[in-house]
C-alpha cells in the first residue's frame, strides 16, 4: 500500500551522511562496552563479526557514499509546522527526561560536575525549563533602574504552552531578546530567582521541580512555575496599559524557590 493511497503526503525529507557515521560510532563503542563474556567460540565470533559490521557501516557512511533518507508523511501540510524549529524544541525536552540520572548511577549529572563554561551546547539548552517567565515583557523604573516583570508575553511566545514560535532565529524577530551565556550571566539580576541559570550561577542547585531533577516536564507547571495559559499576548495589551500587568512570577509560584 502507497502512501498516495491512504492519503498522506511528504511533509520533509532529510538525509542524514556523515551524522549517520557519527550515530554508528557511538553504536560500536556501546557495543564494545558490554564486555560480552564469550562463553563459546561461536559468540566470540557473532561478537567480532557485530564489531566488524558497524565498522565497516560506519566508514561506508564517513568515506563512501552511505546516506539514509528520512521522510516525513502526513495527513495535511498544515499537520506540521512551516519550520523545523519545533524538532529542535522536542529534542531539547526529550534531551531533559534522558538526563534524569537514576539514583544507582555512579557519575553524578553534568549541571552537578560542570561549571556553566564546561558545558556542551545541548547541556546548556537542557538547563532552561521552559518556564517561559524571561520571555515576558519587562518594565525598567528611569529613577531606580529596578526591572519589573509583566503577565504580557513576547509576541514570538506561545502563550498557551510558554514555547517560543521561532526560538532558534529570535533575535531576526525581536532584536533586543537578550540570548544567555556564562558570560552575561553576571549582568542579568532581573533574570527570575526560580531560573536554572540563575541558580547554578549563584550556586543553588538546580529546584527539585526541574526537569533534570523530577524527570518530568510536567512538574514545573504543577510547582506553579509556568508561566502557560497565565497571560495576555503582546498584541492585546496597549504599551500604556501595562504598569497595570506588573507582575512577580516569584511570588506567584506555589512552592519557594529555594
Amino acid at each position: 500500500m502507497s502512501a498516495t493511497e491512504i492519503c498522506l503526503k511528504v511533509t520533509d525529507i532529510e538525509i542524514l551522511r556523515l551524522h549517520y557515521a557519527e550515530t554508528l560510532k557511538h553504536w560500536r563503542a556501546a557495543f564494545e562496552a558490554e564486555n560480552i563474556n564469550c562463553q563459546t567460540k561461536m559468540i566470540e565470533i557473532l561478537f567480532e563479526f557485530g564489531v566488524f559490521y558497524l565498522i565497516c557501516s560506519e566508514n561506508y557512511f564517513r568515506y563512501a557514499h552511505g546516506m539514509v533518507f528520512q521522510i516525513q508523511l502526513a495527513r495535511s501540510q498544515r499537520d506540521v509546522p512551516p519550520t523545523r524549529d519545533y524538532i529542535t524544541e522536542n529534542a531539547t525536552i526529550y534531551v531533559r527526561r534522558l538526563s534524569h540520572v537514576p539514583v544507582y548511577a555512579k557519575e553524578k549529572p553534568f549541571y552537578e560536575r560542570k561549571c556553566l563554561h564546561e558545558m556542551s551546547p545541548v547541556e546548556w539548552e537542557s538547563l532552561c525549563d521552559g518556564c517561559g517567565k524571561c520571555c515576558v515583557l519587562k518594565l525598567e523604573d528611569v529613577d531606580t533602574n529596578n526591572i519589573y516583570s509583566t503577565d504580557v508575553g513576547c509576541k514570538l511566545l506561545d502563550c498557551d504552552n510558554a514555547r517560543c514560535r521561532h526560538y532558534a532565529e529570535r533575535k531576526k524577530y525581536v532584536p533586543d531578546c537578550v540570548v544567555l551565556t556564562p558570560d552575561n550571566l553576571s549582568q542579568l539580576s532581573w533574570m527570575p530567582k526560580s531560573c536554572a541559570y540563575r541558580r547554578l550561577y549563584e550556586g543553588r542547585g538546580l529546584a527539585s521541580w526541574h526537569p533534570l531533577v523530577s524527570g518530568r516536564t510536567e512538574s514545573v507547571a504543577e510547582a506553579g512555575h509556568s508561566v502557560a495559559g497565565r497571560l495576555f499576548s503582546e498584541g492585546s495589551i496597549d504599551e500604556k496599559d501595562l504598569p497595570d500587568h506588573i507582575t512577580d512570577w516569584d511570588v506567584t509560584a506555589q512552592e519557594p524557590t529555594g
